[in-house]
């Protein structure tokens, strides 16, 4: 099983690194309970990882939209963003067609480094009036 790694050591900012083996369906649920501990924890952002990901296949896509519209509500009262670290075209593809599915109730922006998805994070918990983590995570695991 490829578990999708998540890092919550820096809440409220989540970084979910997805991996380059391919993710099964048992992967995608246990992504999707996680994320509603997250949700229910509070108010957050994420940084996904995604340079060495494989993506999702499409019933795996469906299922995230599904899950997106179920939680609609609490998704867009908990996240004040996600950004989406992608460098390949294909997976750009996917994730613009998951957000088709199920627009996400929050920005999303794509970015090429993991840096400026960073920046980009802290700028929306600063306008948020949420204090940024005291510390920075070191490395993204890979």
């Amino acid at each position: 099983m490829a578990r999708i790694p998540r890092d919550t050591s820096d809440w409220p900012i989540v970084y979910v690194t997805w991996p380059s083996r391919p993710i099964d369906d048992d992967d995608v649920e246990l992504f999707l309970k996680e994320s509603l501990e997250e949700l229910e924890r509070g108010t957050h952002v994420s940084i996904h990882l995604s340079e060495g990901g494989s993506g999702l296949r499409a019933k795996q896509r469906r299922r995230v939209a599904e899950w997106m519209l179920e939680h609609h509500e609490l998704i867009g009262q908990r996240i004040l963003g996600a950004a989406v670290v992608v460098r390949n075209p294909v997976l750009r593809a996917m994730v613009t067609a998951v957000n088709w599915m199920a627009p996400p109730p929050y920005p999303q922006h794509l970015f090429a480094e993991q840096h400026e998805a960073r920046a980009w994070v802290e700028g929306q918990l600063t306008a948020a009036g949420i204090p940024l983590p005291t510390r920075q995570r070191s490395a993204s695991p890979r």
